[in-house]
């Protein structure tokens, strides 16, 4: 994916033929979408039966795009609101949890709840005193 400062994530497309196009379903996607620059995107690893990415913004949200297997369109869903920039969103190995970095040198781990949706689930501060290997 790559993104632009028009607010809009796109993915691209591989043609088979060595060239690559841009997957026009992207810049209309079914649910929220950013009203200012993207400052991040990230794909979410392993296979779930549908194209998962993160993308993060200058206007303070952090969204989760989902392209089921078979469909034509992508889904949004808005995992939170921050007070302020977001300029990183990172994927674990797994990618159960979504790490994401805020203006204000703040961390907070999110994971995909069962009955869906997003919960945080851990948030560390700058300067806090954290064991990593806990």
């Amino acid at each position: 994916g790559s993104w632009v400062c028009d607010g809009k994530v796109r993915v691209w497309e591989e043609t088979g033929e060595g060239s690559w196009v841009c997957d026009q379903s992207c810049l209309r996607p079914v649910g929220s979408s950013h009203s200012d620059w993207v400052r991040d995107v990230a794909w979410r690893p392993g296979p779930r039966g549908c194209d998962t990415l993160a993308s993060g913004g200058e206007d303070g949200k952090v969204l989760v795009w989902r392209k089921p297997e078979g469909s034509d369109a992508w889904e949004t869903e808005v995992l939170g609101e921050f007070g302020g920039p977001v300029w990183r969103v990172s994927w674990s190995v797994t990618g159960t949890i979504l790490a994401v970095s805020q203006g204000d040198d703040a961390v907070s781990l999110w994971k995909e709840s069962d009955a869906g949706g997003w919960e945080r689930v851990k948030e560390v501060e700058k300067g806090a005193d954290t064991d990593v290997a806990s």
